[in-house]
């Protein structure tokens, strides 16, 4: 992993592609971007220069290096102008990938000499990413960033009242530091009251007051019907009227505990909880992974909202969604897997005794299972990965086959089939906004957005939860690309 902080690698930080949650870097604007994932050219070491009289057509170290990145280049979701080298080339590259506040991804790279194995592949300071890329991760940011503010931080999974919400918020833990302690409140008491009250100190802090504390603030926001625009109007039409409630009614707010409703940020319910509106206040139209199970969910119980048509078109889709969110986590894939040919009885006995066992020996594999494996993880990283310490082989088959089934999944274009299924859900998007006085920061909008919009492509994510050096951590999910 590439050293982006003074002293210690950037191993140490979280990465999107990880944990759904990066490390934060901000320029002089206050325009954060979010570390999505680090790549190296080679993974070790560096592109020899070819000898002449031994290649046809030789090559310097240098130029296999560019042609290694246009190459990934090429394959990505990146826009040539989101895209820098930071210096001229050499034998070897880093790449870091970042997501903004729009959810487009960026990459910067430093061409370096060689990549170094172990944790700090590569010395790229701090200073000198600020240098060349104007965004930085200062102490003040860096450690806010990594300061307990999430709800499930904060929350529990319990309804409660506004009032209820303040009086956690205004006895946040001494854990916390004293300015946060400060800020947090007078920001919400602010919204609470409807007042456009701007907090000494905040903007230092403001990339994570938007990704986190907006998500409660929303919430209030919405309950008290302070600051709201958009459509707020028309979910009291098309939403609460039909459940004989109106947003009067709508007097508790709810915080999802669980990583598995990751589109969800908190839920709004009536006071006898027999209305619910859920909410996504992510500023962004990609990232996380969200569950599988609430897409069958809303397709069993508004199946009578979906044209006969549409269901046939979407059949395969549907049973393979159904597949996946009805089963357990490793039921779901197998079941798939077998469906679609990729495994059998057999295969899957053996991938069991692998990742309970810790046996490491190929010899047993069968020919579907020799297929997966050299499938999944790419060559490159391969030696890497056998070199992990909690390497197994069984894990490795089935994040191979996991990929193998949403990729099966992919090609048969989900996305209108989500977007049709997400647009029957009771979701509405709050994008909450904030402005900026000298030091002081206030929030000053949240605009409603109904029905939930969701851009770019959706497909089915393998990624998140399945890899070679650990168990499952959940089902296939479904992913907002952009």
């Amino acid at each position: 992993m590439t050293n982006l902080f003074e002293g210690r690698g950037i191993a140490a930080r979280d990465k999107i592609v990880n944990n759904n949650s990066g490390a934060i870097f901000i320029n002089d604007k206050g325009e954060a971007i979010e570390l999505y994932d680090i790549l190296y050219f080679p993974e070790i070491g560096r592109f020899e220069n070819d000898k002449k009289d031994e290649v046809e057509n030789p090559m310097r170290g240098r130029d296999k290096t560019i042609a290694a990145i246009a190459e990934w280049l090429d394959s990505s979701n990146i826009k040539p102008e989101n895209f820098k080298m930071v210096n001229n080339p050499m034998m070897a590259a880093a790449l870091s990938i970042w997501r903004d506040q729009k959810g487009e991804l960026l990459a910067y790279g430093r061409y370096t000499t060689q990549i170094r194995a172990g944790a700090l592949g590569i010395n790229w300071t701090n200073t000198q990413f600020a240098r060349e890329t104007g965004y930085s991760s200062d102490d003040i940011s860096t450690k806010s960033e990594n300061i307990a503010l999430k709800a499930s931080d904060l929350f529990t999974s319990e309804p409660m009242t506004v009032p209820e919400i303040l009086t956690i918020i205004n006895n946040l833990p001494d854990t916390l530091p004293e300015d946060i302690r400060e800020i947090i409140p007078a920001l919400l008491n602010a919204v609470a009251r409807g007042e456009e009250t701007y907090v000494p100190d905040a903007f230092q802090h403001r990339a994570v007051i938007e990704k986190y504390v907006g998500e409660y603030a929303a919430a209030i926001a919405i309950i008290t019907g302070n600051f709201v625009s958009g459509n707020y109007d028309d979910v009291q039409t098309e939403v609460l009227a039909p459940q004989d409630v109106d947003w009067s009614d709508m007097t508790l707010a709810q915080f999802p505990t669980s990583t598995t409703q990751a589109l969800v940020d908190s839920y709004v319910l009536s006071e006898d909880r027999s209305a619910r509106i859920a909410i996504s206040s992510k500023a962004r139209r990609g990232g996380a992974s969200a569950s599988l199970t609430s897409v069958a969910r809303i397709l069993d119980d508004k199946a009578d909202k979906f044209d006969s048509n549409f269901l046939a078109k979407n059949e395969e889709l549907i049973h393979g969604i159904n597949l996946l969110a009805k089963n357990s986590t490793n039921e779901g894939v197998y079941k798939t897997g077998k469906l679609y040919n990729f495994v059998s009885d057999n295969d899957i006995k053996i991938i069991e005794y692998l990742m309970n066992s810790f046996d490491k020996d190929e010899k047993i594999l069968t020919t579907n299972l020799k297929k997966l494996a050299k499938s999944y993880p790419n060559k490159q990283f391969l030696p890497k990965t056998l070199m992990h310490p909690n390497y197994n082989l069984g894990y490795r088959l089935i994040a191979a086959l996991a990929r193998k089934v949403s990729k099966y999944l992919n090609n048969l274009g989900p996305t209108e089939l989500f977007r049709a299924i997400l647009a029957q859900s009771s979701m509405i998007q709050v994008y909450a906004s904030t402005r900026k006085r000298g030091d002081s920061l206030a929030f000053v909008d949240f605009k409603v957005v109904f029905p939930a919009t969701f851009t770019g492509t959706i497909i089915f994510d393998a990624q998140t939860n399945f890899f070679s050096t650990d168990k499952p951590k959940g089902r296939i999910s479904f992913k907002l690309k952009g």
